[in-house]
């Protein structure tokens, strides 16, 4: 099942359990993911987001995953500060997921132009992460942001077997 398609499912676990924290979050991430595509209403998605996030938080004020759906929210609607304090919130709780160091350096440090600190989450993200496609793919876009094609193309070379192997 497809993320677009995951909404339906926490509702109806938040329906027989409205104090279920994760739900709440994965519903925040769920939104999160619906507000950037274009058959989805980007600000209704977002209040939705905003909505969710918030409960989770309210449930388990140790939610790294609602705070990391809050730093997408607030990068999306330019608030940088907000974003960062939320990003960096999530990782004090969960500093291992690689996921929240993927979306801080895509919603965050890549469009302030913090290149360096990207590649730098994207290393973080790997060294938890290493076996993970997702992952791998992430960081070679962070090298390749930050102009380091030999290294992404290294990197690329060390990847694709495992790649490769998924199919």
């Amino acid at each position: 099942m497809g993320i677009d398609k995951s909404v339906g499912p926490f509702e109806q676990v938040i329906a027989k359990d409205p104090s279920f924290a994760p739900a709440y979050a994965r519903l925040a991430w769920a939104y999160a993911w619906r507000s950037g595509r274009p058959m989805f209403d980007a600000a209704e998605e977002m209040t939705k987001m905003r909505v969710a996030a918030a409960k989770a938080i309210e449930l388990d004020p140790l939610s790294a995953e609602a705070y990391g759906a809050l730093g997408i929210l607030y990068s999306r609607q330019a608030q940088w500060e907000q974003a960062e304090k939320s990003f960096r919130r999530a990782l004090e709780l969960e500093a291992n997921s690689s996921l929240t160091r993927e979306h801080i350096a895509m919603y965050l440090l890549l469009p302030l132009g913090r290149v360096d600190e990207a590649v730098q989450q994207g290393r973080l993200a790997e060294k938890s992460d290493p076996l993970a496609p997702r992952v791998q793919a992430f960081f070679t876009y962070m090298l390749i942001s930050a102009h380091r094609f030999d290294e992404a193309a290294t990197h690329c070379a060390k990847v694709l077997p495992s790649l490769l192997y998924l199919k």
